[in-house]
């Protein structure tokens, strides 16, 4: 009979055997917390920047991560989106994605007009159809600060008008005005006429 052999564990060894920490083997709590210092920003998060539209690579890491960080990546941050020539529409899939894993937050993404953007009436009016046809459209935040009849201010103004007129038709209240810009063009046809009638008066009377 072969005898025993004596096998030495080593310090080295016994640290083999013990499973070293990772993210996902440590407690929910510390978890949550790293979550929190990687993903969770003190400033606005601008989506229309390209660097900023890639989501955070912890996100990436695996789906038990993902799973777990991406509800305090979005409910953590507030997201905002630049936008030049009031051209809001483009805004449109970062205010659904926000919106998609933030539901219950109203208004989380922040719709901000470039500093140099001036009004342009003809965007700005494509806009709101648009916002007035899809509330999934995101709109401009009135601001009370600031100066009453800046251009900025009214512009703001109006989305609020055209939610509270979402009940109606678009295209009605359109047609409405071309039927009254028709009998403006015929008031106009006999005012001419009217004149013309006056000015063959005033040749009588002068001869």
């Amino acid at each position: 009979m072969a005898p025993a052999k004596l096998v030495v564990t080593t310090g080295r060894d016994k640290q083999d055997k013990i499973s070293k920490p990772s993210l996902l083997t440590i407690a929910a709590e510390l978890r949550n917390t790293i979550y929190e210092l990687s993903l969770v920003s003190n400033g606005k998060i601008d989506l229309s920047i390209p660097s900023n539209k890639q989501q955070p690579g912890l996100l990436k890491a695996s789906r038990q991560t993902r799973q777990e960080a991406l509800p305090i990546y979005y409910q953590g941050n507030k997201f905002s989106y630049t936008i030049h020539g009031y051209d809001g529409v483009v805004a449109m899939p970062a205010a659904k994605l926000v919106r998609k894993h933030c539901p219950k937050a109203k208004g989380s993404l922040i719709i901000e007009l470039h500093e140099a953007c001036p009004v342009h009436v003809c965007k700005l009016a494509l806009w709101l159809k648009g916002y007035h046809e899809n509330a999934s459209i995101p709109s401009l935040r009135q601001d009370r600060r600031a100066e009453e009849g800046d251009d900025r201010t009214l512009a703001r103004r109006t989305f609020g008008v055209v939610q509270a007129m979402r009940s109606k038709k678009w295209h009605e209240d359109l047609a409405e005005h071309e039927e009254s810009d028709e009998w403006d063009k015929e008031d106009d046809d006999d005012d001419d006429n009217d004149e013309s009638d006056f000015d063959e008066e005033d040749d009588d009377t002068s001869t």
